[in-house]
């Protein structure tokens, strides 16, 4: 097939059926593949796509269309729309945190049955759960130890043959179902779900401010969280949050998640307790200098360039806790790195 096959080229597959409407695209693929006794590239190949492809133009999306007599609206939702500033997918601004298509990531509770599939937003980097079924998602075969790929004939399987639908993986964490929740609740514009703090957030500066917040001290973190039960936070998180007192640096370098979690249960304390707990963090971060892997206010510094995001309550908050510690922060172009003065 070349490159650019014209649309009317294109053989449609022998059985057809609409998409899931939060289903991702190649996950969709893959469930047409099945149906037609197929692999997945095999389809894929038919409709000119290659399987590690996380950017998909007009044009892709209609040949998609084509080989399963779909509307071009019913799928150009489903398959990420990537620039150098933004990933659009499902009608949402993911900015500049874009999608994972080159890798898969299931719930093995979702795929399972022939009303399984894939979910679009399990392809997004601050997604690592399942908030329907409370369990982390699996990245990798325990069998062949294999990360998951699209190279299969089923989204219940692994390239080796593995039925994932029977892998038991670990639950998800109350703090890391609430970080998430919060962050899709920023992309669906889904105010009534937004931690109060985030609100006036794109998906973008949230991420930035969440992870920003894992990097409060130890010693901070077991003030504010005296015995990790304090009443406010105990009910959303059960009380347990004796696992967030793991020192920040000890986390795995690409350990996202677990930083945007702890992140989520710092900004779910009440106001006046985080911003007196943020002059004492500043007062002491003044004090040693700054280290690197500490709180250092990089996504503040840079959005403070501009004044769109003054009147935010976060913002606004970290103003009022950089006057009362006598901290000054040098404000950073979007586009530069840069440091304190």
């Amino acid at each position: 097939m070349s490159k650019h096959s014209a649309i009317a080229d294109i053989r449609p597959l022998n059985t057809t059926f609409p998409p899931k409407a939060d289903e991702s695209i190649f996950g969709y693929l893959a469930r047409l593949a099945e149906a037609n006794d197929s692999r997945v590239g095999e389809v894929a190949d038919r409709a000119d796509i290659k399987l590690k492809k996380s950017n998909f133009t007009d044009a892709d999306v209609k040949r998609i269309a084509a080989i399963s007599r779909q509307s071009f609206e019913k799928l150009r939702p489903l398959a990420p729309e990537v620039n150098s500033e933004a990933s659009f997918v499902l009608g949402c601004n993911l900015d500049n945190l874009g999608v994972l298509i080159k890798t898969r990531r299931v719930c093995p509770k979702c795929i399972k049955g022939e009303h399984g599939y894939y979910k679009a937003v399990w392809d997004w980097k601050f997604v690592q759960h399942c908030q329907e079924h409370k369990l982390r998602l699996l990245t990798q075969c325990l069998d062949c130890g294999k990360h998951l790929d699209w190279r299969t004939k089923s989204i219940r399987h692994c390239t080796c043959g593995t039925d994932l639908t029977k892998v038991k993986v670990e639950k998800a964490e109350a703090a890391d179902l609430h970080a998430i929740k919060a962050m899709l609740a920023i992309a669906f514009s889904d105010k009534k779900a937004i931690p109060p703090l985030l609100k006036g957030f794109d998906t973008y500066w949230a991420w930035l401010a969440l992870c920003d917040f894992a990097c409060l001290s130890l010693k901070t973190r077991k003030q504010i969280w005296p015995g990790a039960t304090d009443p406010g936070l105990k009910a959303t998180y059960g009380g347990d949050l004796k696992k967030h007192f793991t020192p920040v640096e000890q986390l795995p370098p690409r350990e996202n998640a677990r930083r945007m979690s702890l992140g989520a249960v710092a900004l779910a304390l009440v106001p006046e307790k985080l911003e007196q707990a943020l002059v004492s963090e500043l007062r002491h971060l003044d004090a040693i200098g700054w280290p690197k892997g500490t709180m250092d206010l990089y996504w503040y510094r840079r959005i403070k360039w501009d004044d769109e995001h003054d009147n935010t309550p976060l913002v606004k908050l970290v103003d009022r806790a950089k006057e009362k510690a006598g901290v000054k922060l040098k404000m950073l172009p979007v586009t530069f790195g840069g440091g304190r003065e």
